[in-house]
């Protein structure tokens, strides 16, 4: 998985100047920008933990698996985390991990989903037509505990 460290600095950076912004325009574009760093890091360490997973593995069906990373472009908890994952480990092995840490996943649910509709609406509508979008603190939290989530699970992940 991909470290937070740089992705907390700049997105920290990006609320400072979401912070000082006067411009109304401005801010909410410092806004987006924040959402959508964090959400191209989620992305990403989604993928790079399931691929790491895969290949400490090498299952036979390693390049299938691997394809259905690729072709996974969201990280909606239910529609896109949990069904990649249950697509390369299988539901009932996912699920002991659930109720393994239960409360990990119900936060990295939470997290996943709030992030994901933060994105929604910043990338589908255009500025002038948007209203309140979320704060950059709000991505650096969702990318905290995203991080966290993700970090339980690779744990579980390792002791299969």
């Amino acid at each position: 998985m991909i470290s937070s460290a740089d992705m907390v600095k700049l997105i920290g950076e990006i609320d400072k100047s979401y912070q000082n912004e006067t411009d109304n325009n401005k801010s909410l574009l410092w806004a987006k920008m924040a959402v959508v760093e964090a959400s191209g890091w989620t992305e990403d360490s989604i993928d790079e933990m399931l691929k790491a997973y895969i290949d400490s593995v090498n299952p036979i069906c390693k390049e299938n698996l691997l394809k259905k990373i690729e072709k996974t472009y969201g990280f909606h908890y239910a529609s896109d985390f949990r069904n990649i994952c249950v697509q390369i480990l299988g539901n009932i092995m996912y699920e002991k991990i659930e109720n393994k840490i239960p409360l990990e996943c119900q936060q990295l649910q939470s997290a996943l989903n709030g992030l994901k509709n933060s994105r929604d609406k910043s990338v589908h509508t255009h500025i002038l037509n948007m209203g309140a979008i979320d704060a950059p603190h709000l991505s650096l939290a969702y990318v905290k505990k995203i991080e966290n989530g993700l970090k339980k699970i690779m744990i579980e992940l390792q002791n299969i």
